[in-house]
């Protein structure tokens, strides 16, 4: 691991040398006499003359590392020459519309008067902090790169003047005193904290420029995460009064009143990096690294190694296709690279302790046992991805389409695998298997009409998905029919979520309803068939076999969006095509008497003579027992398709020459209606197709529903101000 990462910071460091430019020489050579004669106001004007150049060329490595650099200076300014130097800092980087590097720029000028009693309170400040806020919508001006070796001129040693540690802490520290100090009214201590987090865990791109050649490096980053989660509970009951409320516990009745705690604790180390390059803006290489540690895993399996590479090629910028007036930009782009799945509990792989009592020799006792298999095997999940796809823009890009196809193979997945009971345990948390993904992603975006008075653009997005169980270990049991290893689990009332080989995942496996039972033995086949015994109630075949898959085959969305002169129109429409759903509240619904059910309970209730033909068990006037078996069989699944209107809101902007008079910038007025109406299958009977009551301990059961709570038709009128 050691060697790995010692590699990726190599390779960095030699790429980031490599595009250090000496056309910047005699500028530095100058900035650096001055800082090594403690010259810091001529040092902050050769800085900021390296600053100017190199936006003109949009260099934004020089531009960062003379920021940088101004920053590593401790001498202090006098208020009104720091108020001078901001006019021209903000001045410069202003014009280049860089918020970035403006930000830090306003810090090096605000940090020269940090000692100034006024200073929290002064309008550079204020400036400075606003500058920093919108550079953090986009931070890539920072890294964990060392000072010295980002800035070769004032790499002087550990003691010199200018070199104060990392360039993340150079940076972070600056920009969370003054963000911190002008915001401390606004943020609490904790926001404050993670706004440092956040800047600490982005990357820097080095963007250089020679000739052809564009490089863009991104050197490795160490990043460690802390989990830690505190839980207590207390109960009691048979209380005189509720008005103690919580406050006092001891003062209910109760024989046993019970307490509970528990306390987690998990880690997550990373090392990642990656290299970019450009050439031309025509061949594009990506090359990512990453190395990830969790203590959740065996102990010789903590660690996991994911690269990846990507490949592109952007043909519209070659010669062949210059002033095309058909294709304005063909993109064709390849990757591959994996990722790694470490979301599973805390403490999986190893035996852990729990208490509770019993009986021994007529008194209760408390006991200890070991409530969980350990799994020193247990290791990363791992999902390696190969896609392939082209981006096409035609007419000026008034039409545009994305399209993507991907191969996906999880290997070593994580799951409960249930083991025999003679062992004294249920499941064992393993690598159970590997399931592959294979499917097409659409983006197609177009702008039909853009005149003066009225535009229109168009969005439609498509997921193709193909889900397979590839291959399952050794501890999973054999299907006698088909041969194949699979895996049952959480089942509910005659059904389970099966897992085989050769199958995709979520599959409901149950029992096939074949009808009715008329009275008349020789309609059915007692060999295949579960034929019961009171005559209006359903026969189901005997093997088990998949009756349903909640997986869809298609989803996606249509995006409108029309304009005209101040008024503003969108439309957003959701839908889903190929999954099926078990309608789990038929246990209560329909396999019961008329109470609280649903009325094809009695619309399709079989009957001799009335609808011998109906698909429901006969009407009883009882709620369990004869004549009414509410096991789940292939009835209770129905096609989950649907369309939905996300959104439909009307929106209409004031004229900026009026509503200037009452001191607004802006002005939009606006209604809007979520969930405007579903359009779902004749089949299904729920509230919301898009919805999954429970997806079982494994997170697999997709589209199993059980009472599920519809989603809510919301109307919103709003107006968005600007002053």
């Amino acid at each position: 691991m050691e060697l790995r990462r010692t590699l990726l910071t190599a390779l960095a460091l030699v790429a980031f040398n490599a595009a250090f430019s000496q056309n910047y020489k005699q500028l530095w050579d100058k900035a650096t006499v001055a800082m090594e004669k403690d010259l810091p106001k001529t040092a902050l004007k050769e800085l900021r003359g390296i600053y100017s150049v190199a936006s003109k060329h949009n260099n934004t490595g020089e531009m960062l590392k003379a920021a940088v650099c101004a920053l590593q200076m401790q001498q202090d300014i006098s208020p009104d020459s720091a108020k001078a130097e901001i006019k021209k800092i903000d001045s410069i980087a202003g014009n280049e519309k860089r918020p970035a590097e403006r930000a830090l720029w306003m810090l090096v000028a605000a940090k020269q008067h940090n000692d100034n009693a006024d200073f929290r309170d002064s309008s550079e400040a204020d400036k400075a902090a606003d500058y920093l806020s919108e550079a953090t919508k986009d931070l890539s001006i920072f890294n964990n790169r060392k000072a010295e070796e980002f800035v070769p001129a004032i790499s002087k040693g550990s003691d010199s003047k200018y070199y104060n540690g990392d360039l993340l802490n150079v940076v972070c520290r600056n920009a969370i005193e003054i963000w911190g100090s002008v915001n401390s009214s606004s943020y609490s201590l904790k926001e404050i904290d993670q706004k440092r987090n956040e800047l600490a865990g982005r990357f820097i791109d080095h963007y250089r420029k020679t000739g052809n050649a564009n490089a863009v490096v991104l050197a490795t980053l160490d990043s460690l995460e802390h989990s830690n989660t505190d839980f207590f509970s207390g109960k009691s009951n048979d209380f005189i009064t509720d008005g103690f409320l919580y406050n006092n516990l001891g003062a209910g009745n109760a024989k046993r009143p019970t307490v509970g705690s528990s306390a987690t604790k998990s880690r997550m180390a990373s090392f990642f990096g990656r290299l970019n390059y450009n050439y031309n803006d025509r061949y594009l290489v990506q090359f990512t690294f990453r190395e990830d540690g969790s203590s959740k895993f065996g102990e010789n399996n903590k660690y996991a190694f994911f690269p990846s590479v990507g490949l592109g090629w952007l043909v519209s910028n070659e010669k062949f296709l210059e002033n095309n007036k058909t294709i304005s930009k063909l993109k064709l782009h390849t990757s591959f690279g994996m990722t790694g799945n470490s979301e599973i509990g805390t403490y999986r792989s190893i035996a852990t302790m729990s208490q509770g009592t019993t009986i021994l020799n007529g008194s209760m006792v408390t006991v200890s046992y070991l409530d969980k298999m350990p799994n020193a095997n247990l290791k990363w999940e791992k999902t390696a991805q190969f896609d392939l796809g082209f981006e096409l823009g035609l007419f000026n890009n008034r039409l545009n389409f994305d399209v993507s196809w991907y191969y996906k193979y999880t290997s070593d997945l994580l799951l409960n695998r249930p083991v025999p009971e003679s062992t004294g345990y249920s499941s064992i948390m393993d690598n159970i298997g590997a399931v592959s993904n294979r499917g097409l992603d659409i983006l197609v975006k177009a702008y039909p009409v853009q005149t003066k008075d009225f535009q229109w653009s168009s969005t439609l997005n498509l997921s193709f998905n193909k889900n397979n169980v590839e291959k399952l270990d050794e501890g999973a049991s054999v299907d006698p029919v088909s041969g194949k290893r699979q895996i049952t689990l959480d089942g509910f009332v005659g059904y389970d979520m099966l897992i085989r080989e050769g199958e995709p995942l979520s599959s409901f496996y149950g029992y096939k309803r074949a009808g009715i039972y008329d009275g008349v033995p020789s309609h059915w086949d007692p060999e295949t068939m579960n034929i019961p015994g009171t005559v209006g109630e359903k026969v189901t075949y005997k093997e088990r076999q998949i009756i349903g898959n909640g997986l869809p085959d298609w989803m996606g969305s249509f995006v409108n969006t029309f304009s005209y002169k101040n008024f503003d129109l969108t439309l957003d429409m959701q839908f889903s095509w190929g999954a099926d759903i078990m309608q789990e509240y038929y246990h209560s619904t329909v396999a019961r008497f008329l109470t609280n059910g649903l009325d094809r309970i009695y619309k399709e209730a079989w009957h001799p003579t009335l609808n011998p033909n109906g698909k429901e068990q006969a009407l009883r006037l009882n709620n369990f027992g004869m004549g009414a078996n509410n096991q789940a069989d292939s009835d209770w699944v129905c096609d989950g398709s649907y369309l939905r209107c996300n959104l439909l809101q009307l929106g209409y902007t004031f004229d900026k020459n009026l509503i200037s008079k009452i001191g607004l910038s802006n002005l939009r007025v606006y209604a809007g209606v979520n969930n405007l109406f579903l359009i779902t299958s004749s089949d299904y009977n729920g509230y919301d197709p898009d919805n999954s009551s429970r997806l079982g301990g494994n997170n697999w059961g997709t589209n199993r529903q059980f009472f599920t709570y519809p989603r809510a038709r919301t109307f919103t009128f709003g107006l968005n101000v600007a002053f």
